[in-house]
């Protein structure tokens, strides 16, 4: 999945938050992509930048009322379901190797419209021997 010549109709901004026992971190950033709605669900599918570290990669996101589904494909591989109260275990391929990683989803929100709106998703992360807490939450405006 390569994202070239698409309309690109939004506006995405995410805000994820790690917290491991190291500490807590909170990263930013916004970029253009494209979101429609087809039935019950939600599409948006941007291309990751510089500022993301992931700049060979495309992401797409599908969003349903208690469900969310992302898949980045690129030099980083991964696909993760989101469902509250759900663990998944998948692999995490990278230009250099690949990783075993499970995530528990604590809590799934989807609040979007035609117009855009807002994805919210809390999920503990165990990969590497380390664990750590997730929360992102995804922006989506029209242009």
């Amino acid at each position: 999945m390569t994202l070239k010549n698409i309309d690109e109709n939004a506006i995405i901004t995410i805000i994820s938050t790690q917290k491991s026992e190291e500490g807590s971190e909170t990263c930013e950033f916004s970029t253009e992509g494209t979101f429609y709605q087809r039935g019950n669900k939600f599409y948006l599918f941007y291309n990751e930048n510089e500022e993301m570290e992931m700049a060979n990669c495309s992401v797409m996101i599908i969003a349903e009322k208690e469900k969310v589904t992302m898949r980045r494909t690129g030099d980083f591989e991964l696909k993760l379901t989101y469902i509250k109260g759900e663990t998944e275990n998948t692999v995490y391929y990278m230009p250099f190797g690949k990783m075993n990683m499970t995530q528990t989803t604590h809590s799934v929100s989807t609040d979007l419209s035609d117009s855009g709106g807002v994805i919210k998703i809390s999920y503990t992360l165990i990969m590497g021997g380390g664990e750590q807490n997730n929360d992102i939450e995804i922006k989506v405006k029209r242009k």
